[in-house]
């Protein structure tokens, strides 16, 4: 008997919605790793530099013959405009810029400054591997200065000069924004400050979407959906309310999140220096447009589980409706979280707009980085998305589809959201 009943168990657990989602969640993942382990792997050994060298002193030439063999140096000018040009045509990562008095400083026990403007590519985990090697390569040259001027006999100089003989002063610039911080610590915070959006948008649309699924489930297994549809009530009123209900719900759920938002990123603003603050900083109407991006993003989702959902014979088989829209939800945010979008390849930047859930995932990070743009862009297509959903699902309801649920094929397959849904889309 306990045989039987476990059996039992795990066949209702062990569904084929379940292992599947699992399975395309570990495919992703495992895409995912082997893509940074790659990206890693392919990282140049020799950054693509600019160098300005203003010094013509023993070091200064020094700094030269020490890049001249370990980088691709593709300006060496003193035009600070053409050499940025240079390297962007070229997809360098910075531009080094050595100063006047860099040797004289040093010999007489100052400790020198490199001025270095970096080139973030995105905000990614996966866009910025080259600034390490050139970190590395930088703590290279000053082992190998102290190491020179120890064999050249400059033991007097003060030994903090000589064992750090200098400093650097740094300057990012991503995108159309130039922030005076190291790379690290401006696309540290841009992370800190929208890693967990994606994962948060995903738990609203999936707990509010299941929400209207599982209520759809239960009106079927209980026979009360066929009661309504059999009395004298418009069909397009029953979708209208449940669409409205939806609307209000998703806005009560994102103003609700906005306010956790706004709570979430004050103790960011404590921690970095003003100029950043104020560089990516959200204004007044950055979080409207973010709100009104969650708010379709998730009217979106909801439109979606509710003609998903009219195809639910009981409560339980809506569970395992929800499984296509939980794979939606799924790719955008890990694509997201590990790389920007303007880096994407372009097949994968139309695969990932065309998702109605991304575009709140990615919202943030566009509107730190002043790309309002594409923010509204992604809200105009949610709504559109939306917009034709409802009237699909205005099409269903007034189809006598909706009483007969899961229609099986022939062989025994059931198919039917595919079937009617391009069915449906060909009569609007």
């Amino acid at each position: 008997m306990f045989g039987n009943l476990l059996k039992k168990e795990l066949k209702e657990l062990l569904n084929l919605y379940s292992i599947l989602f699992i399975t395309i969640l570990a495919m992703v993942y495992g895409m995912l790793g082997q893509s940074i382990e790659s990206a890693e792997k392919s990282a140049p050994k020799t950054p693509t530099i600019a160098l300005i060298n203003n010094d013509n002193g023993q070091l200064g030439l020094f700094i030269s013959e020490f890049f001249q063999g370990s980088a691709k140096i593709v300006y060496t000018g003193d035009g600070k405009d053409q050499a940025m040009r240079t390297l962007e045509a070229s997809k360098g990562i910075a531009l080094i810029v050595v100063p006047q008095n860099f040797s004289t400083s040093i010999l007489f026990g100052i400790k020198g400054q490199l001025e270095v403007t970096w080139i973030a590519k995105g905000t990614g985990i996966m866009d910025n591997v080259g600034h390490n090697v050139l970190y590395q390569q930088l703590e290279a040259l000053k082992r190998a200065i102290t190491q020179s001027l120890l064999q050249e006999g400059y033991k007097s100089i003060d030994p903090n000069v000589l064992l750090d003989p200098f400093k650097l002063k740094e300057e990012t610039r991503i995108r159309n924004l130039s922030i005076q911080e190291s790379p690290s610590l401006v696309i540290g915070m841009i992370q800190s400050r929208s890693t967990m959006v994606p994962i948060l948008v995903l738990m609203l649309i999936m707990m509010s979407g299941m929400t209207v699924i599982s209520s759809m489930g239960m009106e079927k297994e209980n026979r009360t959906l066929e009661t309504l549809l059999t009395l004298p009530v418009n069909r397009n009123h029953i979708v209208l309310s449940k669409i409205v209900a939806s609307a209000i719900t998703g806005l009560i759920l994102a103003s609700i999140y906005m306010v956790g938002m706004f709570f979430y990123m004050r103790p960011f603003s404590l921690q970095i220096s003003d100029e950043m603050e104020q560089m990516l900083s959200l204004s007044g109407i950055d979080y409207v447009l973010f709100g009104l991006s969650l708010f379709f993003a998730l009217v979106a989702g909801l439109s979606l589980f509710m003609v998903l959902a009219s195809f639910a014979k009981d409560y339980r088989s809506s569970q395992g409706l929800a499984f296509p829209v939980s794979v939606l939800g799924v790719i955008p945010m890990l694509f997201t979280m590990f790389k920007d979008y303007a880096t994407l390849p372009t097949v994968l930047k139309v695969l990932v707009f065309l998702i109605p859930f991304a575009h709140p995932m990615m919202a943030m990070k566009e509107l730190m980085l002043n790309n309002q743009s594409l923010v509204i862009l992604g809200i105009l297509y949610s709504a559109t998305f939306s917009v034709g959903f409802v009237v699909l699902a205005t099409r269903i309801y007034n189809s006598e589809r909706i009483l007969l649920g899961r229609i099986k094929s022939e062989k025994g397959l059931s198919w039917p959201i595919l079937r009617l849904m391009l069915r449906m889309f060909k009569k609007i």
